[in-house]
């Protein structure tokens, strides 16, 4: 992580701890909770990309609306901001590489299809260099996998989706994950950071980045949630207001495996 994201003040985690006192006020991992705040947050163009769009859109598509005939057309009006295939163009004494979104394989005979694609211009790599994706049902979009293209930090995604719903952690085995679940946006999103001694517990508002945003549909969000629940740690209120204030000095790791 460089070092502009370690040189954030602690008064930044303070200001955003206030946005998190009433997070999970109980056990149970997804009821129904309004983030505690003055006001819900006045969601504006995505922070996480180009899209214009605020969640649950995405660049003018959401899950269990859009069609993949709309994905076409959408593709279609943002050209040289995605590819999913390179292929060699010869005119005459020039050789160039030219972008194509290919989907001759989805007939509109197959029940569930996926496509991925890679945006031509992103700032941001993080800890998983994978593609994005949508998936369709029936030619409906079942949901997303979009990863921003440039870095979004925890503090910014409270900032403006407000407090989740729920949130969970785990270690892999290069990274340490957090979880945080949208219950009314059908969204989660995954956080990263490199399991290393260089990562903190106490930054972890200005350490961890969004790997991926999810879009879900209703029934896709309850099983995906259902099993991460399985594969995750529940992180109260009160632990993560402890991470928040500074007072553990432990690694991410350290910190996530204590749960």
């Amino acid at each position: 992580m460089t070092s502009q994201f370690r040189s954030i003040r602690m008064s930044t985690v303070s200001s955003v701890a206030v946005f998190v006192i009433g997070l999970l006020g109980n056990t149970q991992p997804l009821p129904k909770q309004q983030p505690q705040i003055d006001e819900e947050p006045a969601l504006g163009p995505t922070i996480f990309d180009t899209s214009q769009c605020a969640p649950p859109c995405w660049f003018g598509l959401e899950a269990g609306v859009s069609t993949i005939e709309d994905v076409r057309a959408m593709f279609s009006s943002h050209e040289g901001v995605f590819w999913n295939e390179f292929i060699e163009v010869q005119e005459t004494d020039l050789k160039y590489l030219e972008t194509v979104m290919d989907f001759s394989p989805y007939g509109l005979s197959d029940s569930s299809k996926f496509i991925d694609f890679y945006w031509s211009d992103t700032t941001f790599a993080g800890s998983f260099i994978v593609d994005n994706g949508i998936a369709f049902k029936n030619n409906i979009i079942e949901w997303m996998r979009i990863k921003p293209n440039r870095p979004v930090l925890a503090h910014e995604v409270i900032t403006y989706l407000g407090s989740p719903v729920t949130i969970r952690a785990v270690n892999g085995f290069y990274d340490s994950n957090i979880f945080f679940f949208y219950r009314d946006l059908n969204m989660i999103l995954l956080l990263t950071f490199p399991s290393s001694e260089d990562c903190r517990i106490a930054n972890v508002m200005q350490e961890f980045l969004v790997e991926y945003v999810r879009y879900y549909t209703v029934e896709t969000y309850r099983e995906e949630a259902s099993e991460l629940l399985r594969s995750s740690y529940y992180v109260s209120a009160r632990q993560w207001l402890r991470w928040l204030s500074g007072e553990n000095p432990a690694s991410c790791t350290e910190a996530i495996g204590e749960l």
